[in-house]
């Protein structure tokens, strides 16, 4: 790991943007206490940016604040047995699953520390690293919650916002293996909303607890970005699939997502605008795709 930290930046001025939490929480997995990091809101913290067409929002240099990341505090992580969720769901674990936490332990630590560093410390104020580590334990953690946490899509978005903090982490370090991540973490996401998708078709995991379906911060696209998410990842990782008739049916199945979300073809405030214009124009970018392999295999299309 290279000496420089990716950190949040206070542009000298030694602005808080985080803090830590009054009373400490108990680790459900280890009972180790902890005093949990949350990021302070408002104050002009975060300025809004746009939001791109994987729906992850962008934000301005605050003037005051210099850059920051709120995706890094959305985590809570032991920092004795590295057993991780969302701040919401972290002491909610499902008990029956303690022993096997806590039997994983060493595979987490380890499995972290080659991964994001031998010095990631959750001790330490959250840097982008830690945030990324953070939701890659947070996958595992779902292992061990409830089904009316909606884990399956829990573990979608922390595997998404991980290629997102990796994004930025590879930005700082282009020599080192971060990059190369990315695509991991996105094969793993789609999985996840593929799985989310059938199960809250088929009830196996219930989703009415659940406040938000992000898959960013800021927003709650609620079932219809699961489906756009589903088939944003469906596209753009579907260059890992050689054989073109698997990577045509899988296409397909991606175009009808995103045809679901905008079938109505009216904005409102749970389907909004742009997730409307960005499902109709992937819709075409697959299409489009997906009639150039057939002419290009001399495969027959039947959708």
């Amino acid at each position: 790991m290279a000496k420089k930290e990716a950190e949040q930046e206070d542009d000298g001025k030694n602005l808080k943007v985080s803090y830590l939490e009054k009373s400490p929480r108990k680790c459900p997995v280890c009972e180790q206490e902890f005093y949990n990091e949350l990021m302070y809101t408002g104050g002009g913290r975060i300025i809004a940016g746009r939001l791109r067409n994987d729906l992850r929002r962008t934000y301005e240099v605050s003037k005051k604040y210099g850059k920051v990341n709120p995706l890094i505090y959305i985590v809570s992580v032991c920092p004795a047995c590295f057993y991780a969720a969302y701040n919401e769901d972290f002491l909610e674990m499902d008990q029956s699953h303690r022993e096997t936490a806590l039997a994983e332990k060493p595979n987490r630590i380890k499995y972290a520390k080659v991964i994001f560093g031998r010095d990631i410390d959750f001790a330490k104020p959250r840097t982008l690293i830690t945030g990324a580590a953070s939701y890659f334990l947070a996958m595992t953690g779902y292992n061990y919650q409830r089904k009316n946490v909606f884990p399956t899509l829990k573990r979608a978005m922390c595997a998404l916002r991980a290629s997102w903090l990796l994004e930025d982490i590879a930005a700082i370090y282009p020599d080192q293996h971060f990059a190369e991540l990315i695509p991991f973490f996105l094969t793993k996401s789609k999985k996840y909303y593929g799985r989310a998708i059938d199960f809250m078709q088929n009830g196996k995991e219930t989703y009415e607890k659940v406040k938000t379906f992000g898959p960013d911060t800021d927003t709650n696209f609620r079932y219809d970005g699961v489906l756009y998410m589903f088939a944003r990842l469906t596209a753009s990782m579907s260059y890992l699939i050689t054989d073109p008739k698997e990577k045509i049916d899988d296409l397909i199945k991606a175009k009808r997502s995103a045809a679901k979300i905008f079938g109505m073809g009216k904005s409102s405030k749970s389907k909004p605008q742009d997730l409307l214009d960005f499902s109709k124009e992937l819709h075409t970018e697959i299409g489009n795709y997906i009639e150039e392999l057939a002419k290009k295999f001399n495969i027959t299309v039947e959708e």
